[in-house]
């Protein structure tokens, strides 16, 4: 395998906030009055950026927003896999940044869980998150001091996978 990624995983998750201000709206769909933590992952699950907004907002509004500061960083990304929220974006991510998108989708399973191909890769990093209590519920008031604890989070977990 080369060094770099030629795949990313795109993902968000919505986490309740605290009655200490800043930004936050409803997600009406998982319930929560708080933030997204919008991750773009690698194969590994290790992060490439990450984006804090609003719940209200749909991932597909920050999609572009999320994947474009990745896209200096090597010439190697042909696809992203997604969720179907990210469905219908397809034509403006290969025109934008030349990549295409896959849109994993569940499978036909009536009831429950399935491990969704190349997806979960993306949901252990956000469960690595829910090891940090810090992470458990966004405390911080600005979304720039929301996405560094993020950041910090899965740089030290980076850095314990080298040992």
């Amino acid at each position: 395998r080369r060094g770099e990624p030629s795949a990313l995983i795109v993902d968000c998750q919505s986490v309740a906030t605290s009655r200490t201000g800043g930004i936050a709206s409803y997600d009406a769909y998982k319930n929560i009055k708080g933030r997204k933590r919008h991750l773009a992952v690698d194969t590994e699950g290790l992060h490439w950026n990450v984006m804090v907004h609003p719940a209200g907002d749909h991932e597909s509004q920050w999609a572009l927003q999320v994947l474009t500061p990745t896209g200096g960083r090597t010439d190697r990304y042909k696809t992203i896999f997604a969720d179907s929220a990210y469905q219908g974006l397809e034509e403006e991510v290969e025109d934008k940044l030349g990549w295409s998108l896959n849109i994993v989708e569940r499978g036909d399973e009536e009831s429950g869980f399935s491990v969704a191909p190349k997806r979960w890769i993306v949901e252990r990093t956000f469960s690595w998150l829910g090891g940090w209590r810090r992470l458990n519920r966004d405390y911080e008031r600005k979304t720039d001091t929301s996405e560094t604890m993020v950041r910090a989070a899965l740089l030290r977990i980076a850095l314990n996978r080298l040992s």
